[in-house]
């Protein structure tokens, strides 16, 4: 879809040139000129898509069992207070990914920062990764819930983790879990 967008902007820009050319070799200078206009518009519109187009096709690329490639994509998202929470998750990860037996505590927090408006996504996401991680009672539906009853805050949640759940995926829980812990630990996100 954006190799086809660029080539029909590319071909019209193209064309529009060569008519240009013809029109100005054949009948002269004015009738050229007309034409000359709408193909900087196609290149202006083009150069103005170009990024968004790149965006997507990098999603449409994306590896959706990885973690890694996933996670990449979900951070250069902008949204208010996007600094306060990529500290928060953080903090929140560094505090609890070795202590299982506070998965009580992180599902009472995560059940508190799904009321709260504006969503922080990506504290939610790390809340239901170390819900994931854990692998505690009612993990499932606490993730589902965060993923598709909470609208924006929901976009930044593995599908994996519900996927693994589900018995949608073949990969295992230590893979799915390893890649989370690897991707907060050993990789340091760059927000």
């Amino acid at each position: 879809m954006v190799i086809k967008n660029i080539a029909i902007l590319l071909s019209g820009v193209i064309i529009s040139i060569a008519i240009s050319v013809i029109l100005w070799y054949k009948v002269g200078y004015v009738p050229s000129i007309c034409i000359l206009p709408g193909t900087f518009k196609l290149l202006f519109r083009l150069a103005a898509n170009l990024k968004e187009l790149i965006e997507l096709y990098a999603v449409f690329c994306l590896d959706e069992d990885n973690y890694f490639q996933w996670m990449n994509v979900q951070i250069k998202k902008e949204y208010p207070n996007k600094p306060k929470d990529c500290q928060k998750a953080e903090k929140i990860f560094s505090e609890y990914y070795d202590k299982p037996e506070q998965a009580e505590k992180i599902h009472s927090m995560l059940t508190e920062e799904l009321r709260k408006k504006p969503p922080f996504p990506l504290t939610i996401s790390v809340l239901c990764g170390l819900l994931f991680l854990f692998d505690c009672k009612g993990a499932r539906d606490i993730i589902f819930k965060a993923k598709y009853k909470h609208g924006a805050a929901g976009n930044m949640i593995f599908n994996m983790w519900i996927f693994y759940y589900d018995g949608q995926t073949e990969l295992s829980h230590d893979d799915i879990a390893k890649e989370f812990t690897a991707f907060w630990t050993d990789k340091k996100p760059k927000f």
